[in-house]
C-alpha cells in the first residue's frame, strides 16, 4: 500500500543503493519520486483541498479503496488511514530538508550517478539498442553499455558476496579482454557503505569479478 509507506522504509540501506545503481545508470530515463534522492523518511500520502460535500466523498472514497486488503477488512481500521482533506495528512508528507545531511552518503551517490549519466560518453548514450542485460547467479545482475569500442560493466549484487569467473557466463564472456578499472561502487565509505573494494582481476580464461554483497559496482573500458 504506497499511499501508507514513507518513501525508504521497505528495503536495507545498502540494497537502495545497489537499485538506485540500476536505475540511475539504466539506457532508459530515470524517474525519480520527490526525496528518492536522499533517503526522505517521510511518507507521501494522497492528500487533497476539496470544499463542500466533495471532500466528504473523496475522504469515504479513499477509505473505500483499502476494502480489498485484508489488513483494513475492518471498518474500524480504514479509519486509522489518513484524512486526505486533513491539514495534518499534508504537512505529514512536507521533506524534511534535513535528511539530505543526515542522509548525505545517499544524496552523494545519486549526484554521482547523475553526473556520471551526463557526462560520460557511454552511459549519456540513451540507447536501449547499445546494451545489455542479464542474471548473474540468483541474486545479482549485470547491465553492459557499449558506444564504439568503449564499455561499461555494472554488477548490481543484492545478495551475499560473489566472484564471478567471466568466462562461465555467456554476456560477460563476450567482454573485450583488456584492462578494466572501478568507476564506482555503491559500498564505498564516501556513500556510507563498508568501503569493501571491488575486484576485475585475471586474465583469459581466469577473469573474475569480485563484488562485496549488498552492492554495485561500475567498471569502465576506454
Amino acid at each position: 500500500m504506497p499511499a501508507l509507506d514513507s518513501r525508504s522504509t521497505r528495503s536495507s540501506f545498502e540494497a537502495r543503493k545497489v537499485a538506485s545503481a540500476l536505475l540511475l545508470l539504466a539506457p532508459e530515463t530515470p524517474l525519480l519520486f520527490m526525496g528518492q534522492e536522499f533517503a526522505a523518511s517521510t511518507p507521501f500520502l494522497y492528500f487533497t483541498d476539496h470544499s463542500g460535500d466533495l471532500g466528504g466523498l473523496v475522504t469515504e472514497g479513499r477509505r473505500a479503496e483499502f476494502k480489498g486488503f485484508a489488513a483494513f477488512a475492518d471498518a474500524d481500521l480504514r479509519h486509522s488511514i489518513p484524512d486526505p482533506q486533513a491539514e495534518t495528512t499534508f504537512h505529514a508528507s512536507k521533506l524534511d530538508l534535513t535528511e539530505r545531511e543526515t542522509n548525505a552518503g545517499t544524496y552523494r551517490l545519486y549526484q554521482d550517478l547523475l553526473a556520471l549519466r551526463r557526462d560520460d560518453p557511454v552511459l549519456r548514450v540513451n540507447d536501449r539498442t547499445a546494451s545489455q542485460a542479464g542474471p548473474v547467479g540468483a541474486r545479482a545482475v549485470a547491465l553492459v553499455h557499449h558506444h564504439g569500442d568503449a564499455r561499461r560493466l555494472l554488477i548490481a549484487n543484492f545478495g551475499a558476496a560473489m566472484t564471478v569467473r567471466v568466462a562461465d557466463d555467456p554476456m560477460l564472456a563476450t567482454l573485450p579482454e583488456e584492462e578494466w578499472s572501478m568507476v564506482v561502487s555503491t559500498g564505498d565509505g564516501r556513500y556510507g557503505g563498508p568501503g569493501t573494494a571491488p575486484t576485475f582481476t585475471g586474465t583469459g580464461e581466469d577473469r573474475t569479478i569480485g563484488v562485496p554483497a549488498r552492492s554495485a559496482a561500475l567498471f569502465r573500458l576506454g
